[in-house]
């Protein structure tokens, strides 16, 4: 079972300083006026975007699902905060593929 959290953990985690960074490092290349710079930023953003913070996303969500499932007596779907996990994942999830 502590493994299960450590994977939720470790993946949302990811996907947080994974957004850090992306916003950190565009609003530098923002900054900097140069245009080329800044397409070319926003370019390698987007490859990586979508294999880490997309992959991210979603084991998180696996991982989270399976922690609700495998201790069903100390979290429950309805739980307000496994709600709003659900909604920042899949808005999270969606802007990566997007």
């Amino acid at each position: 079972m502590e493994w299960i959290v450590l994977g939720h953990v470790f993946f949302a985690a990811m996907l947080f300083g994974g957004q850090i960074y992306v916003e950190a490092i565009s609003a530098a290349a923002k900054r900097s006026g140069d245009r080329r710079a800044l397409a070319t930023t926003f370019a390698q953003m987007g490859d990586t975007n979508g294999r880490v913070l997309g992959v991210s996303s979603i084991l998180t969500l696996v991982f989270g699902v399976w922690l609700v499932l495998a201790d069903s007596s100390a979290w429950k779907f309805s739980d307000l905060f496994i709600t709003i996990g659900f909604i920042a994942i899949i808005v999270g999830f969606g802007v990566s593929v997007s």
